[in-house]
């Protein structure tokens, strides 16, 4: 019951085989197929339930004991909806697209088979109203632009799908969607077709590195308590890794994983700061990296707990407010008192050397201390290009921890 089956009519611009063969990649739990049947609807109009009764008998004999599969047709429905279900069949109606959306039909199926299998985990609610939430009902069909665009879980129907009891499948397929939705949003917003993204993430161009770094680089000018870890080997990968982040040639995707290890070679910078795990997947979210703390300098374990989660971003724009909830939740529902959210970016709203003046994603870091007593530390590359420049990384984290008692 893992198992997806794609059917498209003839005359339809959709990449059939790219998106199974990437799909297929991305996941882990689930399987995606092409059809083996044509498909062909004689009726100019679908409609529930007749077009369902009339499908061909040998689509059904193909797709017994499929989780779902789908049908894809340029024709309408009579009510004008998207896609309706019976039993585990689905037809997908595109038509009119080229009036609702820039995007590529290829996105539009990758959208739709992630709002399909957020359903699979939890059917009890959709927006009325167009959110860009995977949950959104879409009344107003133009929404399916922001939706593509955002392809994001929001914060309240996270909470949510938290708090039910779900399955092993259900926790399977929601690990699943999340990387779908991830590949989907990073190529709508940049008006790109998600074949394209996926063809190009394949491609890793040849790394022109010539910068040397300094010897000293992540090495602090005093450290009278002994707080950092300076072995030759820590530091010489840390750089190499640090080279590599700042490579204007690699791919984003390829980022993301790099700033994901040199995080751990940052952070690792604190002695006795131990790694539990990295991209670690929870009953309801994936982390980045987490922490025991417990050990280390004691002037930190006092203010941040016992164990931390630290959100590793790196892409192109500023990490927003959507992004600071969804962290906030993740920290609250296991009951942690404190995080840092790392995005080489930047965070909307915030700015190192004037970071008295809170607006978006910085203000909402700020009200979540105020209301809710919990931590969440802004870090961006100006932080990295400090501790690089000799300043002790954890007396760089009790600056960021004595400014919140002064905003």
């Amino acid at each position: 019951m893992n198992e997806i089956t794609l059917f498209v009519e003839s005359d339809l611009p959709v990449d059939m085989e790219a998106i199974v063969s990437n799909l297929n990649r991305l996941c882990k739990y689930l399987k995606f197929k092409k059809g083996r049947t044509p498909l062909e609807f004689q009726e100019a109009v679908i409609s529930y339930p007749k077009s369902y009764l009339d499908l061909n008998k040998a689509i059904v004999e193909e797709t017994q004991g499929d989780l779902f599969f789908i049908l894809l047709t340029a024709k309408p429905y009579d009510n004008n909806f998207f896609w309706m279900t019976s039993g585990n069949g689905v037809i997908l109606s595109f038509s009119g697209w080229r009036y609702l959306t820039g995007l590529s039909m290829n996105n539009g199926l990758v959208y739709f088979i992630a709002n399909m299998l957020a359903l699979r985990i939890d059917n009890s609610y959709r927006h009325q109203v167009t959110t860009g939430c995977i949950y959104d009902f879409n009344w107003t069909k133009t929404g399916i632009d922001i939706g593509m665009r955002s392809a994001s879980i929001c914060p309240r129907c996270l909470t949510r799908i938290s708090t039910r009891e779900l399955s092993r499948v259900q926790n399977e397929i929601l690990t699943d969607d999340r990387r779908i939705l991830n590949d989907l949003g990073s190529a709508s917003k940049w008006n790109q077709d998600i074949v394209d993204y996926w063809q190009h993430q394949g491609i890793k161009p040849e790394s022109k590195i010539t910068e040397i770094l300094k010897q000293d680089d992540f090495i602090p000018e005093k450290d009278e308590k002994s707080y950092i870890n300076v072995t030759r080997s820590h530091i010489s990968e840390l750089r190499k890794l640090y080279l590599e982040l700042t490579d204007s040639e690699l791919l984003t995707a390829e980022k993301g994983k790099v700033f994901e290890e040199f995080s751990k070679r940052f952070f690792g910078l604190i002695k006795k700061w131990s790694i539990i795990g990295s991209n670690v997947n929870l009953k309801d979210c994936e982390i980045d990296i987490i922490y025991d703390i417990s050990q280390g300098p004691d002037i930190l374990r006092q203010r941040m707990g016992d164990n931390i989660y630290i959100e590793c971003k790196n892409r192109a724009e500023k990490s927003d407010v959507q992004e600071i909830d969804h962290f906030v939740m993740n920290l609250k529902t296991r009951g942690l008192k404190s995080g840092i959210f790392f995005s080489y970016g930047g965070i909307t709203g915030y700015s190192p050397d004037n970071w008295r003046d809170t607006d978006a994603a910085y203000r909402r870091i700020i009200d979540v201390f105020r209301l809710e007593h919990i931590l969440i530390l802004p870090m961006v590359a100006q932080d990295i290009e400090a501790i690089r420049n000799g300043t002790n990384l954890v007396e760089h984290i009790l600056v960021l921890l004595n400014r919140f008692v002064m905003v």
